[in-house]
């Protein structure tokens, strides 16, 4: 914290002051690995989407990420002068501001770096659980649900996406409710972007595609709803804390001449709706869609990046155009690694998000804001790192429990909720017979085939990695 000997002081006033050399700067005890704490306060950016919605719209939005990369002062003799793009400010609350600075010895992505390739094994680091969800005629999930699955130490929630139908189950698989509120009343959802449950509360929160969140009981009573502000736009939805929800505001991201906010990541009251900024700086925002002219047709397509990933109690924040990403964790936020070269070292920015976080461990992807017209690709990069020593490499994720042969699992935990360091597979039932005709499944997955048909609900099958 900035202090004057007196107390702490407004930011504005704190930064001001230290410039002129009143005030001095306090390590901050918290910072267990950061030996002197320097000054320095950077902008947030937060973008929105302000196009009109309708009930065959679906966005699908990507995060942009928070730059901040600075080298701290050794043995300093006098107190310089601040830079105001070199460090991220956090702002807790009115009077407690926590500034964090990205060190000389920061984690790289370096993606022009050739890393060895590795396969990490499911026998060696994690355990294996399966959940077989219930079947009735009522009870019957898309091809898609696995996408949007929510598990939580108590309940299974995912939702039949075009129909609109919400499920839940118990953590045994059993059919608990299912409902559907699809409509355009007061107490309806035109389009579930993404649903939510809380366990405590034992309450379902649905992200509407007209920018409000439903909040429902477990079996689909209506209890209130939560408007977002007109100037924002909530792009995602996850559980931050008992009290609140965190999202991602892209009002007018990625719209031609229209400024989007310099604060993108939010929390949201659970109870009245209430905003609150999260601090965190990013200019020059870029999301995810690419626009295109091909054969006289204009078109978009987007990359599927997302802004934010929940392992546990960890969020990790990434804003696409930027060149740090970040920590979220019990109300502070710090960096965990910069990437080289920089979005804008080329002609074509680059996006860049966190998909994955596995302990001390770290994906990350990167890809140029430009499609491949010929093959209608991203040409993506990816790379694992180590938080700690800072080693990478090009990390293969292999099922060797449930496969003869090692094979990649296929997760989608970029939007799903789950417990800390878990993944979640869930493949279509068809699918895992195919495999079983082909010889290709074994073990506890294969026995479980016995007695099921293709069109039967599918196996979750949950990774618990040690």
């Amino acid at each position: 914290p900035l202090v004057d000997g007196e107390g702490k002081k407004a930011l504005s006033i704190a930064i001001e002051e230290l410039n002129n050399g009143k005030v001095k700067i306090m390590a901050d005890d918290s910072a267990e690995e950061t030996e002197e704490v320097v000054e320095e306060v950077a902008e947030t950016v937060t973008n929105a989407d302000n196009e009109e919605v309708t009930e065959n719209t679906e966005r699908e939005t990507v995060t942009e990420f928070l730059q901040a990369a600075t080298e701290p002062l050794t043995e300093m003799t006098t107190l310089p002068n601040v830079d105001n793009e070199s460090f991220t400010r956090t702002q807790m609350s009115e009077d407690e501001i926590v500034i964090t600075i990205c060190p000389s010895d920061s984690i790289i992505a370096d993606f022009e770096k050739e890393y060895p390739e590795k396969d990490l094994l499911v026998s060696e680091h994690a355990d294996v659980e399966y959940i077989r969800l219930e079947t009735t005629d009522e009870v019957l999930l898309d091809g898609i649900a696995s996408l949007y699955l929510s598990v939580t130490d108590r309940f299974i929630v995912t939702n039949n996406m075009k129909e609109g139908r919400i499920f839940v189950f118990d953590r045994q698989g059993k059919h608990l409710h299912n409902f559907m509120k699809k409509g355009n009343s007061g107490e309806e959802f035109v389009f579930a972007k993404v649903v939510r449950v809380d366990d405590k509360a034992e309450e379902i929160f649905v992200l509407d595609t007209r920018n409000k969140v439903l909040v429902y009981t477990l079996d689909g009573k209506f209890k209130r709803v939560l408007d977002i502000p007109k100037d924002m736009r909530a792009d995602d939805l996850w559980n931050y804390d008992d009290e609140w929800l965190l999202s991602y505001d892209s009002y007018n991201l990625d719209i031609p001449n229209k400024e989007c906010s310099e604060q993108p990541f939010f929390l949201l009251s659970k109870k009245e709706g209430s905003v609150k900024r999260i601090d965190v700086n990013a200019k020059d925002r870029i999301g995810p869609r690419i626009y295109f002219e091909q054969n006289g047709q204009k078109g978009v397509m987007s990359v599927s990046f997302n802004y934010i990933y929940k392992n546990g109690d960890e969020f990790v924040l990434s804003e696409l155009g930027n060149d740090t990403v970040f920590m979220l964790k019990q109300g502070k936020v710090s960096p965990l690694l910069v990437r080289t070269p920089g979005s804008k070292a080329k002609e074509v920015r680059s996006m860049m998000a966190a998909p994955l976080k596995l302990g001390d461990y770290i994906g990350v992807a990167e890809a140029p804001k430009k499609l491949d017209l010929e093959n209608t690709k991203f040409a993506t990069k990816d790379v694992f790192l180590n938080l700690k020593t800072g080693e990478g490499c090009i990390l293969g994720l292999k099922d060797d429990v449930n496969f003869v042969e090692p094979t990649g699992i296929r997760h989608s935990n970029e939007r799903v909720e789950a417990p800390k360091n878990h993944i979640l597979w869930m493949p279509d039932t068809d699918r895992l017979f195919q495999w079983k005709e082909e010889g290709k499944l074994k073990g506890k997955l294969a026995e479980m085939l016995e007695g099921m048909s293709e069109d039967d609900n599918p196996i979750l099958i949950i990774y618990k990695f040690h």
